[in-house]
Formats: C-alpha cells, structure tokens, sequence
C-alpha cells in the first residue's frame, strides 16, 4: 500500500509535536510538505500529488496539529475517508471539529462532517470528486459561507460518500496566542 502524506507548512513551520509524529509516520509513507495558499488550494495540490504519484491513500496534516497515535494505522479500517478528531475554538468554546452521528463518542463512528487539519483519504474518493475537491465559498457580501472542509464533506457525501472519525487517534492542536494582548 502506497500512501502519501501532505504536511501543510503555513508560515514555514511546524509544530515539534508535529515534527515527532512523523517520525513514527514517515516509516510508513512518503512525505510532501507543501507551502501554499490559500489552503483550500494546497489541499487541491496535495490531491493532485496523490493522484498523480499513484498512492493508494492520502493523509493530510496541518502544521499546527498533531495526532497522538499514528493515523495511518486507520488504514485497516477500510473507510475511504476518516477525519480524526481535533479540538477548535468555536464561538469563543474549545470544541472537537466532529460530531458522531450515533452520539457515541469512542472508536470509528460515522460523521456527519468535520474538520481536515488531520484527513485521511482513499485515492477511491480522490479519483471519484471532481476539482475542486476543496473550496472555500464566500457570500455576496464576502464573509465566509462555508469552509474548503466542509465543502469537501458535502461533496463527498453527495457522491454516495460516508465519513467516518477514529477516536483511538485524535489530535492535538496547537495555537499561538500574544499574551500581551495587542
């Protein structure tokens, strides 16, 4: 099994926890550090590479997240897409970026939707959606509608897609912050 695995270098770094993953990471994969923007395009890029250089799964890491356990290992579960759970801050609360359709909350459970700073993707879907695989979409008055993740999400469950979530492998993510406050 071939994979590859696409870390997205915003602002040329990653975090160190990052970079211990992918030691235990890079035994099983190639890897591709890819430094673009805006992200819904280097996540496009990162598609591009996987389709292009015949992998058979992509996983994709943002900089600034960090699994605990080795993702790949969710390989054997033979879902076409897992998005592993990461926390985030929305509306001012520390949340996950999933939420289980079964309101179960341990294992591989099916999602709804969620976030892509840790994805991994079976060259089936890849090769299934068509481009763009991620989009940010903006209203009439140019705020954000939908996120290029969510836009993936529902592309993908529009193509008869499910999404699945692995809790045995979340993430940790990481934010920095001005303690001066200006």
């Amino acid at each position: 099994m071939k994979i590859l695995t696409a870390v997205f270098v915003y602002g040329g770094y990653i975090h160190y926890t990052l970079a211990k993953a992918l030691t235990r990471i890079s035994k099983e994969s190639e890897i591709a550090y890819i430094q673009m923007s805006p992200i819904d395009a280097a996540r496009n890029h990162a598609v591009h590479l996987a389709l292009t250089g015949s992998y058979d799964y992509l996983l994709m890491i943002d900089n600034d997240v960090a699994p605990k356990r080795n993702p790949l290992h969710s390989v054997w579960q033979k879902k076409d897409i897992i998005l592993f759970p990461t926390p985030i801050i929305h509306k001012g609360k520390t949340v996950l970026n999933i939420k289980p359709k079964a309101n179960i909350w341990s294992g591989i459970q099916e999602i709804d939707r969620g976030g892509t700073g840790c994805a991994l993707i079976s060259r089936k879907v890849m090769e299934t959606l068509t481009k763009p695989y991620f989009k940010f979409e903006q209203n009439e008055d140019g705020t954000l509608a939908m996120g290029e993740d969510v836009y993936f999400c529902e592309k993908a469950k529009q193509a008869g897609f499910s999404l699945w979530t692995n809790f045995y492998c979340p993430c940790v993510h990481y934010k920095s912050i001005n303690l001066f406050g200006t």
